[in-house]
């Protein structure tokens, strides 16, 4: 029921916001601008690759290195975006957990730590990716909020606290016997 509300008002607000322009130039602002159609996909036009993929992976493993997190959100997107059959794609994921950690992103750490570890045959960070999910149950726990429908666009507000825990089980049976646990 409170979902519902919060749904309404959220809306109401939108359109409130965007009466002010016409339907086709807001159309015109979202899509032709900004978005792109690449491998099926509709996406923000600046993870689309311009170079390839060993060297947007390696531009993003440097500035991962430098702790420059918005670089290596960049890079990593393109790279998840742009190629997201290969082996850098796969590994990126790990890279964009951890660089949405640093950037206080949380709930989008939490998600593409999780994409890395349900990837078959991911072994090169498997345990720092365990800690970096038990770094974020720990964000959760302490009161760090998702955002609304799990959408980046919407506000954080639904509260994490079964996702720390979810964390927790899921470092527990993963790891049973090790420090984290």
């Amino acid at each position: 029921m409170n979902r519902c509300l919060l749904y309404i008002l959220f809306l109401m607000l939108t359109l409130t916001f965007q009466t002010s322009l016409k339907a086709e130039e807001l159309i015109e602002h979202n899509l032709k601008k900004t978005y792109t159609y690449s491998n099926g996909k509709l996406v923000q036009s600046k993870f689309i690759a311009n170079l390839s993929v060993e060297e947007h992976f390696e531009l993003g493993k440097e500035a991962f290195e430098n702790e420059e997190w918005e670089a290596a959100l960049l890079q990593f997107r393109t790279v998840v975006t742009s190629f997201p059959k290969t082996e850098e794609s796969d590994q990126s994921h790990y890279y964009l957990g951890m660089s949405f950690y640093h950037v206080g992103e949380i709930a989008l750490a939490n998600s593409e730590l999780s994409a890395y570890l349900k990837l078959p045959g991911t072994v090169d960070h498997f345990f720092d990716a365990l800690e970096g999910k038990f770094l974020v149950a720990e964000k959760f726990r302490l009161g760090a909020k998702k955002y609304l429908f799990n959408l980046e666009k919407l506000p954080k507000w639904i509260s994490a606290h079964e996702d720390a825990i979810d964390n927790y089980d899921e470092i527990i049976q993963a790891l049973p016997a090790h420090e984290l646990t």
